[in-house]
């Protein structure tokens, strides 16, 4: 995330303007049965890696792969239940369904601007992999940053299934970028992202 204000502290200043990075997940099969510890191990280790670059990650989304707003997270809904559903009075019962814990988003059509930006008052229906959550009512979201207009939207996308421990972080066939297709980018952060690209994808590598 990356903010312009009035103030030396970005969240003190009046106006900003912020970026926020969603990193996208496919995963095909039956999906996480632990989503306790991995979504969170997968995040860290790419804002790790990718730390201080155009392209670190806010937000972890993972999704069924044929279909971007169908749950590729959790086995069963009770498994979604145990991360997203929040136990705010202590009573034992779930109070609200997070937009995310910890960085990873249980539904991409609700991204807040930045972490710990938004919640929501009320709970939420979850789905098993492969079906989609129930959304909150608009009216049920509460934030602390209010957006007022997107100046800029862009994505990348590898087309690679793997990570090339040894190499870096990213597979590409002979330094050629033939892995990484930018997606309706705008022409001054769609040169950001390729040079970023270009250059981490050859000196990053995933620890074991």
């Amino acid at each position: 995330m990356s903010s312009i204000g009035g103030l030396d502290v970005a969240f003190g200043a009046r106006m900003q303007v912020v970026r926020t990075n969603v990193m996208c997940l496919a995963l095909a099969g039956t999906g996480l049965a632990n989503v306790t510890t991995v979504p969170k191990y997968i995040l860290d280790t790419y804002k790790e890696a990718l730390k201080g670059t155009v392209i670190e990650p806010d937000f972890l989304y993972i999704y069924e792969v044929a279909q971007i707003n169908a749950s590729g997270l959790a086995t069963t809904a009770a498994v979604a239940n145990n991360l997203f559903n929040l136990d705010n009075s202590g009573d034992g019962t779930a109070d609200v369904t997070a937009l995310e814990v910890g960085g990873v988003l249980r539904d991409i059509r609700q991204t807040p601007i930045s972490r710990n930006s938004a919640f929501a008052d009320t709970t939420a229906t979850n789905a098993a992999f492969s079906a989609a959550y129930t959304l909150h009512n608009y009216y049920d979201i509460n934030g602390n940053l209010a957006l007022e207009s997107v100046l800029g939207l862009s994505a990348m996308g590898l087309a690679d299934t793997t990570a090339d421990l040894t190499a870096g972080v990213f597979t590409d066939n002979a330094n050629a970028d033939a892995d990484a297709e930018l997606v309706f980018s705008h022409s001054t952060y769609k040169a950001w992202l390729s040079k970023t690209f270009t250059t981490t994808q050859q000196h990053l590598l995933v620890e074991t």
